[in-house]
This record gives structure tokens, sequence and C-alpha cells, in this order.
């Protein structure tokens, strides 16, 4: 957890209940080569149970509001062909943009 800061392009968002970890929402760096300073990518992490419930759109704006005073030229968000089509909806509903499906 130490790349992540309360400001800064890393940043780390977690929801939960009680304790219990319900999903998450990050960003970190995107390639280690200075080019890509500017750049990060974001991930998101659902708990079994809590998909299409709108938690993850919630963690999404979160992470993008508190990225958008940062000195950022793109974010790359990858997704896993099983949630691909609701973590791109998400990044587009959220102001990204799709550079690839798989």
């Amino acid at each position: 957890f130490a790349q992540f800061a309360e400001w800064g392009p890393y940043r780390l968002f977690v929801a939960e209940d009680a304790g219990r970890v319900l999903g998450y929402a990050s960003s970190v760096p995107f390639m280690a080569q200075p080019a890509y300073r500017e750049s990060v990518e974001t991930t998101i992490f659902l708990a079994p149970g809590e998909t299409r419930r709108g938690l993850g759109s919630r963690l999404y704006q979160t992470l993008f509001e508190a990225l958008a005073g940062e000195r950022l030229r793109w974010s790359c968000t990858s997704a896993s062909p099983s949630g691909a089509s609701g973590c791109i909806g998400n990044t587009r509903s959220s102001g990204g943009a799709s550079t690839a499906r798989w």
C-alpha cells in the first residue's frame, strides 16, 4: 500500500461494509519508462455478489474525481474478458475511453 497516497496520481479507494471489502478502485504507474510518468493504469475489483448494484460506478467516479486535478495525460483501464463490458462501460461513462478490447 506504500505506493498509494491521499493526493497525487496513485490512489486507492476501498468500499467496505462492517470490515468486509466490497471492492476497490486504484490508479498505479502505467509503465516504468520516464515517457509514461504522466500516465496511470486504473483498475477496479468487486467482490463476488457485489456487481450490478452501482458500486463499481461509484468507485470509478470517486477515483476519476480525485485524479481530475492531477497532471495526467491519460489513464489506461484493463479488464478481464469476464468483466470487460462492465469495466469498459464504467470507464466511458466516467469520461474515459476504450483503446483496446479483447
